[in-house]
C-alpha cells in the first residue's frame, strides 16, 4: 500500500472531517517522500519516522498513557452497553448535517422513517437534502429549533419520541 493508501483506509473520508489526502501529504512530507510511496520501499528509519509523523498529526503528547480507567463515566458505561462493534453502530448518537456520509446517518434516517417521514428516507447514510427536510420537520414539531442539524439534544429527542 502507498502512504495515501494507508491513511484513506486509517481516516477515510466522510469520517468526520477527515481528509486523507491532506493527512498523506504531511506524513509524506516528514518522510521526504511523495504520498504515492510504498510503504514497501520504507526502510526501519523511515517506519520510525512514519509513525511519528501519525502520532503527530494525531496530536498525541510523549509520556502521555490514557487507558480505559481514564475515560469518562459515561462514556465507559456506554462501552460495557455496547461491547460489540454491530451494537456501537446501532446505538451511535451521530452529529449529522448536510453533506456528511457516515453510518450514524442511517439511525437518524430509520428513527425518522419509524416517526412517520414520508416518503420514507433511504437508510443509506447520506444526509443529504431530503433527510435535512425530514430533519426540520421533527425538529419544528419538537419544539426544537429547525436548523436541519442532528446535534444532542435533536437525537435525544429521536430516541424518546414515540
Amino acid at each position: 500500500m502507498t502512504v495515501f493508501e494507508v491513511m484513506r483506509a486509517y481516516a477515510p473520508a466522510g469520517h468526520g472531517s477527515n481528509d486523507p489526502q491532506r493527512y498523506a501529504q504531511q506524513v509524506a512530507d516528514a518522510l521526504g517522500v511523495t504520498p504515492d510511496t510504498s510503504l514497501a520501499t520504507l526502510d526501519d528509519d523511515q517506519i520510525t519516522v512514519f509513525a511519528d509523523a501519525i502520532r503527530r498529526v494525531e496530536g498525541w503528547r510523549s509520556g502521555e498513557a490514557h487507558g480505559p480507567d481514564d475515560l469518562p463515566d459515561d462514556v465507559a458505561q456506554w462501552l460495557v452497553d455496547h461491547p460489540s462493534r454491530p451494537e456501537r453502530t446501532a446505538a451511535d448518537q451521530p452529529l449529522a448535517h448536510q453533506g456528511v456520509i457516515a453510518e450514524g446517518g442511517k439511525n437518524i434516517q430509520q428513527r425518522l422513517n419509524e416517526l412517520g417521514w414520508t416518503p420514507p428516507l433511504g437508510v443509506d447514510g447520506n444526509f443529504g437534502p431530503h433527510t435535512k427536510e425530514a430533519v426540520q420537520w421533527f425538529q419544528a414539531n419538537s419544539g426544537l429549533t429547525a436548523d436541519g442539524i442532528v446535534g444532542n439534544r435533536t437525537w435525544r429527542r429521536l430516541v424518546g419520541a414515540q
